[in-house]
């Protein structure tokens, strides 16, 4: 199976697997078998399990073995390529003593899919290497070999093999037929047809090998009766395909967004305590409400609890009409730390997802053609096909309620304003139930106040109740107990004492610096950031090898020492700043409160790239081990993603450190396969110089250019630095590419020059840019020019 085997390596004691490795074509590959004997997903998951924990930098797992094949399409020495897999015997038995199937298909990762498209293609083409494969048996190994893996004629198809069940009617036939020969012998009824019907004899040469691909259905044990494979087949058959349109239904609502708000709904919802939020449930504006189609708009201070209620709110709603399907429910949680997803077409988009995926019956066929205009083009919908799609979708129910929390937290910058208008729009035009929170911002009271008829909306303010504050004291009362209460009440009045001096001041220099460090991350950070990668980030010592993992400070410990600022969310394991207004507070004050935070950032990042055990120096090593990454990669992939933003924003833009960083090769092979391009996947073959594009680091480009850097170097799709610089929208960079004679023409593989990737990306700045330089406008890719793909996406100003 391999092209080349590489020598075994040392496994830990608790791995009883035993490994081959080598490569097939540039893809490094680990191959372990079940033991002798053992069958079935248990024990493959347990190979399975043990082959991660050796090789952690594994991507993509292949199940490869003999199975039996269905007839009459699958037949001996037929290779199949599963496209999804289905466990057989995993369900319920029902009352009857009827098995109910209960697995749903799963399907591999969609680059896996796109990959099996190709090779699909190429077999149709006729472009299969089987047979040269196994022409290569032949030569490479000895007979005995050959003979047990190679075809042969002594080679029966099972398929042909008698049923036990017809063991009476076998010697009945061999009488029948034996009769008929002895008649044709006797009367020559043979030799008048002999030249139309005479029955062809087996083949002597080995047929061609025929690929399926499809479903496999696996399971806990080996099926040898025709009659139940059989059985399972047309069980499978109803199964998977009344389960195939939901598999298209579910990839096409994942292609108009992939925004879930359904983790933070539960997160919110089990952080409720049990009472809390029944005053507003049975208030007479939520009833009211509830009965008309009104918007309801609950504004209050920070801190009153306005998501949790909302959260109260969508459990209440859901519950109330589970079983109605004429009613739709959709919901939006605004939150400050994905301003990046909260622009006008997500959240719109958002919306559509969630009531086209409560739809009656299928997706509705505006949907489907929606995603068929534009997914073949890979183009997205404007905002107005959104819009109009949303509008036609919620035709199709007797009432729809959208909730919308936080409104506070969109940026007024993303289109905050039209969104609104629209949901005013859906509110006046198609009956629909507006519910949205917000703190005490006055250009958004008097959009609602302005927005739609009094007599349609009413306006409740959200504040603490006593009663839900007794029912929150109650509830935290009873699970410390009293006697740990009496325990801390001395711990209690020194914080208290503390924190009137200023609390982390109070700490020594250690806990102060690692308390000063949490905070700066947590606010300065491009992402929300989980408590195994923050943990990671504090361990890292600058100027070090090798990562100490004794440096690892306990989560309790960080949110200890920031003293009540930071909190857990359970559902996610992200550690977060406890409330909207302390994220708001420091991203304003942060140059003062943490004024080398983004260096120290930059400079945690890279030194995590660039650790010895973090990375093996040896190319060869890249190759043979996975990628050279060791068990340690909690903060690898926030690291390669986020270190060259922070660079560019700190002054640590052109050093040593980022040099080295770009002038290791093992590095960025390493960064090549952890980058998240666009959604274009992984890419290989980039360069130092592709990075510093990407990230608009101008200086270090700068210096590289003056090293001599190839400038119309490619990466593995055709890109070159401009493409990458022009795509990203960095102004300066794509300034200093052009004037150092980068061409403006170049094509990546998809025929698409610079400009056509600024255009794609809706980079005025970058076009008025490229044009001013003399960039050629009738350039065409797929069949548009840059004009044609503005006027496609609706880019009037462009």
């Amino acid at each position: 199976m391999l092209d080349r085997t590489h020598p075994n390596l040392r496994v830990p004691a608790n791995d009883q697997n035993t490994y081959t490795l080598g490569t097939v074509g540039k893809h490094s590959v680990v191959i372990a078998c079940l033991p002798k004997g053992a069958i079935g997903t248990n024990e493959a998951a347990t190979v399975i399990a043990q082959m991660f924990s050796t090789f952690p930098s594994i991507k993509i797992v292949l199940m490869v073995g003999i199975g039996g094949g269905i007839p009459p399409k699958v037949r001996l020495g037929d290779v199949v390529v599963g496209t999804e897999v289905i466990q057989w015997d995993f369900g319920k038995a029902e009352h009857n003593g009827v098995f109910k199937l209960t697995s749903k298909p799963k399907q591999p990762p969609r680059a896996l899919l796109t990959v099996i498209s190709e090779l699909e293609s190429g077999h149709d083409l006729g472009e299969s290497k089987i047979p040269q494969y196994l022409d290569d048996i032949k030569a490479k190994f000895p007979p005995k070999v050959v003979a047990k893996y190679g075809w042969s004629e002594s080679l029966k198809d099972p398929l042909s093999a008698p049923d036990p069940g017809w063991s009476i009617l076998v010697p009945i036939l061999v009488l029948i037929y034996s009769w008929i020969e002895f008649l044709k012998t006797v009367f020559n009824l043979g030799n008048q047809s002999a030249g139309n019907d005479q029955i062809s004899k087996p083949q002597k040469k080995p047929r061609d090998v025929n690929i399926h691909y499809g479903l496999i259905a696996s399971g806990n044990q080996v099926i040898k009766d025709a009659k139940r494979r059989d059985g399972i087949n047309k069980e499978l058959d109803g199964n998977v395909l009344s389960q195939l349109d939901g598999k298209e239904d579910l990839e096409i609502l994942n292609w108009i967004t992939p925004i879930d708000y359904g983790p933070q709904h539960s997160d919110y919802l089990r952080r409720r305590q049990p009472g809390t939020g029944e005053w507003l449930l049975t208030s007479d504006e939520y009833n009211t409400w509830l009965r008309s189609k009104y918007m309801l708009f609950c504004p209050g201070i920070p801190g009153a609890g306005k998501t949790i209620l909302t959260s109260i709110i969508i459990d209440n709603l859901i519950t109330r009409f589970n079983s109605d399907s004429t009613v739709g429910i959709a919901y939006i949680y605004c939150n400050f730390n994905r301003s990046h997803e909260q622009k006008l077409d997500n959240l719109l988009a958002s919306l559509l997802k969630q009531l086209a995926a409560q739809s009656q019956s299928a997706l509705p066929d505006i949907v489907k053609e929606l995603h068929k205009s534009h997914f073949a083009r890979q183009t997205r919908p404007s905002d107005q096909d959104i819009i109009s799609t949303l509008r036609s979708v919620i035709k199709t129910y007797s009432r729809v309620f959208v909730i919308v929390d936080a409104l506070d937290e969109y940026p007024a910058s993303n289109g905050r304003a039209k969104f609104l208008t629209e949901l005013f729009h859906l509110h006046d035009k198609y009956g629909v139930n507006i519910f949205a929170t917000s703190r005490f911002i006055p250009e958004i009271t008097e959009i609602f106040e302005r927005g739609t008829m009094p007599e349609s909306r009413a306006t409740v303010e959200i504040r603490a109740h006593d009663e839900d504050v007794r029912n929150y004291l109650d509830g935290q009362i009873s699970q410390l107990g009293d006697t740990l209460l009496e325990e801390y009440r001395e711990h209690i009045k020194t914080e208290i004492a503390n924190a009137a001096r200023g609390i982390i001041q109070t700490y020594n220099s250690d806990s102060r610096n690692l308390a000063t460090h949490v905070l700066s991350w947590i606010t300065c950070a491009r992402r929300a950031l989980t408590t195994l990668e923050l943990q990671h980030a504090m361990a890292t010592e600058v100027n070090e090898r090798q990562f100490d993992e004794d440096n690892i400070p306990e989560v309790n410990k960080m949110v200890s020492l920031c003293a009540g600022l930071i909190t857990i969310d359970e559902e996610s394991n992200i550690i977060r700043l406890v409330h909207y207004t302390t994220q708001e507070y420091f991203e304003r004050t942060w140059v003062e409160w943490f004024p080398n935070a983004q260096t120290d950032i930059t400079e945690r990042c890279i030194t995590y790239l660039l650790y010895d055990n973090i990375l093996d120096e040896n190319l060869d090593s890249f190759y043979s081990n996975g990628g050279g990454i060791l068990k340690s990669k909690a903060l690898r992939i926030y690291a390669v993603q986020n270190w060259g933003h922070h660079a560019r924003i700190s002054a640590t833009e052109h050093t040593p450190l980022v040099s080295g960083l770009l002038e290791n090769k093992v590095a960025l092979l390493v960064c090549n396969d952890l980058m998240s391009w666009r959604g274009w996947g992984n890419f290989r073959e980039t360069e130092g110089v592709h990075f510093a594009a990407y990230f608009g680091l101008w200086k270090s480009m700068t210096a590289m250019i003056g090293k001599g850097a190839d400038l119309e170097i490619k990466d593995s799709t055709g890109r070159t630095p401009l493409h990458w610089a022009a795509s990203e929208g960095h102004e300066v960079v794509t300034g200093v590419l052009v004037d150092n004679g980068a061409d403006l023409e170049a094509k990546d593989d998809r025929g698409r020059t610079p400009l056509g990737w600024a255009v794609s990306e809706r980079r005025e700045v970058i076009v008025r840019l490229l044009v001013d330089k003399g960039a050629n406008l009738e350039t065409e890719s797929d069949g548009r020019t840059p004009l044609g793909w503005a006027l496609l996406g609706g880019m009037g100003s462009i």
